[in-house]
């Protein structure tokens, strides 16, 4: 069969096949490229780009379209027999596919269909301008779609209850290649240093350099341990670069989640906001590597009733404690690890292509 997959945000990947993505991106592409390789589909992504370039992503094959205009004569070219979109593109293609008479598909990987509310952001940390698709027109692209997905039960509750709709939890699809780090790689440390305590076991990790995303406990944690290595990856908020630049045990990089992945001794995922899933802790924890995660939104999904969540989020001190304990008792680091692995089994065996 053929599909079609109208993505936001894979315009880079059109200049650069190398380009690290965020969350929402993979877990598309993830899905998308089971589909082809395990169940043999034809699948055609299109995405918003100045130029109307194509690549071949291994078996999925990517291309630009420069306005509505050109998104709908790549539908009507294509004539899939479903298609799928994410984020702000929801409504487009929803509005589009009822156009053409073809059966449309969301997935729901974040707030753009249900958008936090004043407090909510004020309380989160995430900007007052931050733009989100507006209520009648989520409305309109839900409803038009045959069926909605959502990356965690977290999310799909939310959007249950702002659209009284049917919504279904897809967990993302992982792949062995892209996120499993071989044993031969164990975390070890990259940067000069005395680590202090008991650990010398890796970077201590955190994907949250903005304030949503748990931004400035990390900055605290860097602070209260700097006898040990910090590794910040991801975008930062430019805000707050300053005050990262400034830290000395921290470095921050972009690296692929597998290389990210083996110079880790611990990851944490210190999110502020109800977090619609966090995929690097699952990643993690596969790994048997060491978890620490807010116990919000997805993240409770995830981590459960476990040492490994931090239930007074918003408390830095919950989190110096939490880290504290992992760093100095290896009973606490082996069993946070194995508790990892178990619980990451769910989601790794989740068969959501």
């Amino acid at each position: 069969m053929r599909i079609v997959a109208v993505l936001d945000r894979l315009a880079p990947l059109l200049r650069d096949r190398r380009h690290l993505l965020g969350g929402a991106e993979r877990e598309a592409l993830g899905h998308l490229r089971a589909l082809a390789e395990q169940f043999g589909h034809r699948c055609h992504i299109l995405t918003p780009s100045p130029v109307a370039s194509r690549v071949r992503l291994g078996e999925l094959r990517l291309c630009g379209y420069r306005d509505l205009e050109e998104l709908k004569q790549q539908l009507r070219r294509l004539r899939p027999v479903v298609v799928f979109s994410n984020l702000d593109l929801v409504y487009d293609a929803a509005e589009l596919s009822r156009a053409l008479g073809l059966p449309h598909v969301a997935w729901l990987d974040s707030f753009e269909c249900c958008e936090p509310t004043a407090r909510e952001k004020r309380r989160w940390g995430v900007s007052l301008d931050r733009s989100y698709l507006p209520a009648d027109k989520a409305a309109f692209a839900l409803r038009s779609s045959r069926r909605v997905f959502a990356v965690s039960e977290a999310l799909a509750r939310r959007v249950r209850a702002r659209h009284a709709i049917a919504v279904e939890t897809l967990y993302p699809t992982f792949h062995a290649d892209e996120m499993l780090v071989p044993r031969s790689d164990a975390p070890r440390r990259e940067v000069p240093g005395r680590s202090g305590d008991d650990f010398d076991g890796g970077f201590i990790t955190g994907v949250c350099g903005w304030e949503y995303k748990g931004a400035r406990v990390f900055l605290e944690l860097c602070r209260r341990f700097p006898r040990h290595a910090f590794l910040l990856a991801g975008h930062v908020d430019p805000r707050l670069k300053s005050r990262f630049a400034r830290v000395p045990n921290l470095t921050i990089a972009a690296l692929p989640t597998r290389t990210l992945l083996a110079r880790s001794g611990i990851v944490v995922v210190p999110s502020q906001w109800q977090e619609p899933l966090g995929r690097i802790a699952i990643e993690a924890m596969a790994n048997g590597i060491p978890v620490l995660a807010s116990w919000t939104g997805g993240l409770k999904e995830l981590v459960g009733r476990t040492p490994l969540a931090v239930r007074r989020f918003r408390d830095r001190a919950a989190w110096v404690a939490a880290l504290r304990t992992l760093l100095r008792s290896p009973a606490a680091h082996a069993a946070n690890a194995a508790t990892g692995r178990q619980r990451a089994r769910r989601f790794l065996a989740a068969g959501s292509a």
